[in-house]
Protein backbone atom coordinates (compact mmCIF):
# COMPACT_ATOMS: atom_id res chain seq x y z
CA UNK A 1 0.00 0.00 0.00
CA UNK A 2 1.11 3.19 -0.54
CA UNK A 3 1.55 6.57 1.46
CA UNK A 4 -1.35 8.05 -0.37
CA UNK A 5 -3.68 5.18 0.09
CA UNK A 6 -3.44 4.78 3.98
CA UNK A 7 -3.75 8.50 3.93
CA UNK A 8 -6.91 8.17 1.66
CA UNK A 9 -8.23 5.25 4.63
CA UNK A 10 -7.47 7.40 7.49
CA UNK A 11 -8.65 10.79 5.98
CA UNK A 12 -12.15 8.87 4.94
CA UNK A 13 -12.70 7.98 8.12
CA UNK A 14 -12.05 10.95 9.99
CA UNK A 15 -13.77 13.05 7.64
CA UNK A 16 -16.89 11.68 8.12
CA UNK A 17 -17.32 11.40 11.77
CA UNK A 18 -16.00 15.13 11.89
CA UNK A 19 -18.99 15.99 9.27
CA UNK A 20 -21.65 13.74 10.49
CA UNK A 21 -21.19 13.51 14.26
CA UNK A 22 -22.26 17.20 15.17
CA UNK A 23 -25.45 16.68 12.88
CA UNK A 24 -26.50 12.97 14.25
CA UNK A 25 -25.83 14.22 17.39
CA UNK A 26 -28.71 16.51 17.27
CA UNK A 27 -30.97 13.87 16.42
CA UNK A 28 -29.29 11.71 18.64
CA UNK A 29 -31.19 14.16 21.37
CA UNK A 30 -34.70 12.50 19.52
CA UNK A 31 -33.82 9.44 20.63
CA UNK A 32 -33.04 7.24 23.72
CA UNK A 33 -29.08 7.41 24.59
CA UNK A 34 -28.45 3.41 24.85
CA UNK A 35 -30.46 3.21 21.43
CA UNK A 36 -28.29 5.39 20.11
CA UNK A 37 -25.01 3.70 20.85
CA UNK A 38 -26.05 0.54 20.22
CA UNK A 39 -26.84 1.51 17.04
CA UNK A 40 -23.59 3.26 16.20
CA UNK A 41 -21.98 0.13 17.26
CA UNK A 42 -23.74 -2.07 15.23
CA UNK A 43 -22.53 0.28 12.20
CA UNK A 44 -19.22 0.47 13.25
CA UNK A 45 -19.00 -3.31 13.57
CA UNK A 46 -20.83 -3.80 9.87
CA UNK A 47 -17.97 -1.17 8.11
CA UNK A 48 -15.27 -3.43 10.58
CA UNK A 49 -16.48 -6.27 8.96
CA UNK A 50 -16.56 -4.41 5.43
CA UNK A 51 -12.70 -3.52 6.43
CA UNK A 52 -11.97 -7.30 6.71
CA UNK A 53 -13.16 -8.80 3.89
CA UNK A 54 -12.58 -5.61 1.42
CA UNK A 55 -10.43 -7.22 -1.57
CA UNK A 56 -9.45 -4.37 -3.18
CA UNK A 57 -8.44 -0.43 -1.81
CA UNK A 58 -11.99 1.38 -3.04
CA UNK A 59 -13.80 -1.40 -0.79
CA UNK A 60 -11.60 -0.31 2.15
CA UNK A 61 -11.95 2.96 1.63
CA UNK A 62 -15.24 2.96 1.51
CA UNK A 63 -16.02 0.39 4.56
CA UNK A 64 -13.89 2.60 6.54
CA UNK A 65 -16.29 5.50 5.72
CA UNK A 66 -18.68 3.28 7.37
CA UNK A 67 -16.63 3.27 10.33
CA UNK A 68 -16.89 6.34 10.92
CA UNK A 69 -19.96 6.71 10.50
CA UNK A 70 -21.19 4.21 13.23
CA UNK A 71 -18.17 6.34 15.69
CA UNK A 72 -20.58 9.76 14.74
CA UNK A 73 -23.74 8.08 15.78
CA UNK A 74 -22.37 6.11 18.95
CA UNK A 75 -19.85 9.05 20.10
CA UNK A 76 -22.08 12.10 20.96
CA UNK A 77 -24.83 9.63 22.30
CA UNK A 78 -22.10 8.00 24.10
CA UNK A 79 -20.65 10.98 25.86
CA UNK A 80 -23.74 12.95 26.69
CA UNK A 81 -24.90 9.03 28.67
CA UNK A 82 -21.70 9.58 30.75
CA UNK A 83 -22.78 13.21 31.63
CA UNK A 84 -26.82 12.51 32.19
CA UNK A 85 -26.05 9.30 34.02
CA UNK A 86 -23.56 10.53 37.06
CA UNK A 87 -24.21 12.69 39.55
CA UNK A 88 -22.31 16.41 39.48
CA UNK A 89 -19.98 16.04 41.47
CA UNK A 90 -18.83 12.86 39.53
CA UNK A 91 -19.18 13.88 35.88
CA UNK A 92 -15.94 15.52 35.30
CA UNK A 93 -14.76 12.12 36.72
CA UNK A 94 -16.53 9.80 34.49
CA UNK A 95 -16.21 11.51 31.31
CA UNK A 96 -12.64 11.75 32.35
CA UNK A 97 -12.05 8.15 32.13
CA UNK A 98 -14.26 7.63 29.33
CA UNK A 99 -11.94 10.19 27.57
CA UNK A 100 -8.88 8.18 29.38
CA UNK A 101 -10.00 4.75 28.08
CA UNK A 102 -10.15 6.39 24.34
CA UNK A 103 -6.71 7.73 24.23
CA UNK A 104 -5.72 4.01 25.60
CA UNK A 105 -7.25 2.06 23.54
CA UNK A 106 -5.42 4.23 20.36
CA UNK A 107 -1.95 4.01 22.67
CA UNK A 108 -2.60 0.63 22.70
CA UNK A 109 -4.40 -0.39 19.40
CA UNK A 110 -1.67 0.81 17.01
CA UNK A 111 1.04 -1.18 17.91
CA UNK A 112 -1.28 -4.46 19.00
CA UNK A 113 -3.03 -4.13 15.79
CA UNK A 114 0.36 -4.00 13.68
CA UNK A 115 1.56 -6.64 15.43
CA UNK A 116 -0.84 -8.49 14.81
CA UNK A 117 -1.37 -8.03 11.34
CA UNK A 118 2.24 -8.76 10.40
CA UNK A 119 1.91 -12.17 12.47
CA UNK A 120 -1.77 -13.10 10.89
CA UNK A 121 -2.02 -10.25 8.09
CA UNK A 122 -3.66 -7.54 7.59
CA UNK A 123 -7.38 -8.80 8.04
CA UNK A 124 -6.80 -10.28 11.64
CA UNK A 125 -7.02 -6.75 13.46
CA UNK A 126 -10.32 -5.85 11.71
CA UNK A 127 -11.56 -9.04 12.50
CA UNK A 128 -9.95 -8.82 16.42
CA UNK A 129 -11.66 -5.52 17.52
CA UNK A 130 -15.22 -7.07 15.23
CA UNK A 131 -15.13 -9.32 17.73
CA UNK A 132 -14.47 -7.01 20.84
CA UNK A 133 -17.09 -4.86 19.16
CA UNK A 134 -19.67 -7.36 19.16
CA UNK A 135 -18.94 -8.64 22.81
CA UNK A 136 -18.92 -4.98 23.98
CA UNK A 137 -22.49 -3.90 22.30
CA UNK A 138 -24.11 -7.18 23.81
CA UNK A 139 -22.79 -6.17 27.13
CA UNK A 140 -24.24 -2.05 26.66
CA UNK A 141 -27.56 -3.89 25.34
CA UNK A 142 -28.25 -5.72 28.67
CA UNK A 143 -26.10 -3.77 31.18
CA UNK A 144 -26.97 0.37 30.03
CA UNK A 145 -29.84 1.76 31.26
CA UNK A 146 -32.19 3.49 29.19
CA UNK A 147 -32.54 7.22 29.88
CA UNK A 148 -35.61 9.31 28.78
CA UNK A 149 -35.42 11.50 25.07
CA UNK A 150 -34.56 15.12 25.76
CA UNK A 151 -37.47 17.10 26.66
CA UNK A 152 -36.60 19.55 24.60
CA UNK A 153 -34.14 18.81 21.44
CA UNK A 154 -31.88 20.56 19.96
CA UNK A 155 -32.22 22.20 16.28
CA UNK A 156 -29.28 23.33 14.09
CA UNK A 157 -28.81 26.42 15.60
CA UNK A 158 -27.03 24.31 18.51
CA UNK A 159 -24.21 23.92 16.19
CA UNK A 160 -23.60 27.46 15.83
CA UNK A 161 -24.22 28.86 19.19
CA UNK A 162 -21.00 27.40 21.11
CA UNK A 163 -18.78 29.56 18.69
CA UNK A 164 -20.15 32.57 20.00
CA UNK A 165 -18.20 32.02 23.48
CA UNK A 166 -14.26 32.94 23.33
CA UNK A 167 -13.74 30.19 26.13
CA UNK A 168 -15.57 27.33 23.69
CA UNK A 169 -14.26 28.72 20.45
CA UNK A 170 -11.01 28.28 21.61
CA UNK A 171 -11.46 24.90 23.29
CA UNK A 172 -12.29 23.78 19.55
CA UNK A 173 -9.92 25.40 17.56
CA UNK A 174 -7.06 23.68 19.59
CA UNK A 175 -9.33 20.23 19.92
CA UNK A 176 -9.11 20.84 16.06
CA UNK A 177 -5.29 21.07 15.45
CA UNK A 178 -4.89 18.50 18.08
CA UNK A 179 -6.55 16.02 16.29
CA UNK A 180 -5.83 16.84 12.65
CA UNK A 181 -1.93 16.69 14.19
CA UNK A 182 -2.37 12.83 15.82
CA UNK A 183 -4.16 11.56 12.62
CA UNK A 184 -1.41 13.04 10.67
CA UNK A 185 1.00 11.42 12.86
CA UNK A 186 -0.58 8.12 12.84
CA UNK A 187 -1.08 7.99 9.37
CA UNK A 188 2.63 8.67 8.18
CA UNK A 189 4.69 8.05 11.40
CA UNK A 190 4.95 4.17 9.44
CA UNK A 191 6.27 5.67 6.57
CA UNK A 192 9.21 7.66 8.49
CA UNK A 193 10.05 4.52 10.63
CA UNK A 194 10.64 3.01 8.04
CA UNK A 195 12.75 4.97 6.33
CA UNK A 196 14.94 5.37 9.60
CA UNK A 197 15.09 1.75 9.91
CA UNK A 198 16.45 1.39 6.69
CA UNK A 199 19.04 4.07 7.17
CA UNK A 200 20.00 2.89 10.50
CA UNK A 201 20.51 -0.79 9.19
CA UNK A 202 22.87 0.53 6.14
CA UNK A 203 24.30 2.52 8.86
CA UNK A 204 25.11 -0.22 11.17
CA UNK A 205 26.40 -2.66 7.97
CA UNK A 206 28.69 -0.06 7.18
CA UNK A 207 29.95 0.76 10.57
CA UNK A 208 30.57 -3.49 11.07
CA UNK A 209 32.60 -3.93 7.55
CA UNK A 210 33.99 -0.59 8.05
CA UNK A 211 35.49 -1.56 11.82
CA UNK A 212 36.32 -5.27 11.04
CA UNK A 213 39.66 -4.61 9.33
CA UNK A 214 40.74 -2.28 12.33
CA UNK A 215 39.77 -5.09 14.53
Amino acid sequence: MTIAAGAAIVTTDAGVYAVAAPLLGIFADRWPRKRSVIAGSIVFLVGDIGCAIAPRLGGLIAASGVIGLGAALAGPAMWAYLAERTAAHQRGRAISFGASAFSLGQILGVPLGATLAAVSGRRAPFLAIGILTLVATIALASRAESAPVAATPRGVSALLRPWSSPAIRLGLLAAFFLQAARLGAYTYVGAIFAVRSVWAYRRLVWWVCWSAPVR
